[in-house]
């Protein structure tokens, strides 16, 4: 197998990074494969097109917490699966202005090289590796179909009767 440099596919989700956190769902589109998947602790969604990556993002945005600034990423690593096939994973938090964590996450991402252009083919979003059992801020809990998916799997311990461990939903996945 030829030598690629490593960081193409990091760069590009770094790009990527930058453009959902300019709460640009148009832009955030444009990094996607078509088709691609976005799965998370609840579901799991086929994006046949970059509109279909549009909408669901969108949809997304609209489901932040008001509050929201930006997203503080942990170590990312990326692990080539070949020339053309990348894999990025690592955790984020989503920060207010007051750098209090709104939501943390962990993430793996699929990419894949077409005509010199990393695209993401997969994003999965799912509990963080160093989840501590804080809870989401109160403005966020609940809002819309997105958080609410994010909130059953995260907000754990201390979270509403009825939610399941941490434990028990990573066991069932």
């Amino acid at each position: 197998m030829p030598q690629v440099e490593t960081s193409d596919a990091l760069a590009a989700f770094q790009r990527y990074t930058q453009a959902f956190q300019a709460l640009d769902a148009a832009s955030v589109a444009q990094h996607f494969h078509e088709p691609a998947f976005f799965i998370t602790p609840g579901e799991v969604l086929s994006l046949p097109t970059l509109e279909a990556v549009e909408r669901t993002y969108a949809r997304i945005m609209a489901d932040m917490p008001r509050d929201y600034v930006r997203t503080d990423f942990g170590p990312l690593s990326e692990r080539r699966l070949s020339d053309d096939l990348a894999m990025v994973r690592g955790s984020g938090v989503w920060k207010n202005a007051a750098n209090e964590d709104l939501m943390p996450f962990g993430m793996t991402y699929m990419l894949r090289r077409t005509d010199q252009t990393w695209r993401i083919v997969v994003a999965a979003i799912h509990a963080s590796g160093t989840w501590t059992g804080r809870r989401l801020s109160a403005g966020f809990a609940g809002r819309g179909n997105f958080a609410k998916v994010w909130t059953a799997d995260l907000n754990w311990r201390a979270g509403p009767p009825g939610v399941p461990a941490l434990e028990t939903a990573c066991a069932s996945s």
